[in-house]
């Protein structure tokens, strides 16, 4: 029921977060299952160590400016926006060392019953119409690189603002001169943030598609 397609953008968004460490689990292209391994516990713990430690950042610059004599109140705009992001990644990620097996048990559950329903639907010479999994699942991948490339262009246009890491370098030029050294983090953070999003996102979003093209069929 899940067209190959889908199921692409499906794998290709797995093994991203994986790589990144933003699930505890990395994609079997064999066994087609999400699987746990010890490097993957690695990656996530170190990806969820450096989102905690990114969040004490915000949170203290936050509190920084809220604490001046006359705070620009306008200015907390991004930094809010930024910490409620990283705050919301990171409940999200942490409650997978929580439920990580109920989550891809679930993901795993449903592979293998809708390449079940797949193939009733190929035997009677019937296909599904999955379009709207399909955009769905492509728009979802498309975003953790846009995402990231815009939070990286901010960067390199205001690296003295507090939401970004840069701003503790000090000197005229400093925070430019160090941005290709402070550059691969905010890369990673970005991918780290979008990718667990996307993850929760298509994995709960997608299944209701394929069941609501389902549906459709039997009308």
């Amino acid at each position: 029921m899940i067209d190959s397609e889908t199921a692409k953008q499906l794998e290709r968004l797995f093994k991203t977060a994986s790589y990144f460490g933003s699930i505890p689990y990395t994609w079997d292209p064999q066994k087609k299952k999400l699987v746990s391994t010890s490097s993957c516990w690695r990656r996530y713990c170190i990806a969820n160590t450096l989102n905690i430690i990114y969040m004490i950042y915000l949170i203290a610059a936050l509190i920084h400016e809220l604490f001046k004599p006359q705070p620009d109140l306008s200015t907390l705009t991004l930094p809010f926006g930024t910490l409620t992001m990283v705050i919301c990644s990171l409940i999200l990620s942490l409650n997978l060392s929580r439920r990580g097996s109920e989550v891809s048990d679930f993901v795993n559950a449903y592979f293998e019953y809708f390449e079940a329903i797949s193939d009733q639907y190929a035997r009677k010479g019937k296909k599904m119409h999955l379009r709207g999994c399909k955009i769905m699942a492509q728009l979802t991948f498309a975003a953790i690189p846009i995402v990231t490339f815009v939070y990286v262009v901010n960067v390199l246009s205001n690296p003295g603002d507090k939401v970004y890491v840069t701003s503790m370098l000090t000197g005229s030029n400093a925070q430019y001169r160090y941005i290709p050294a402070v550059l691969p983090y905010c890369i990673y953070e970005g991918v780290v943030i979008m990718s667990v999003i996307s993850f929760y996102f298509m994995v709960f979003t997608i299944p209701v598609l394929c069941m609501h093209a389902l549906g459709n069929e039997i009308m």
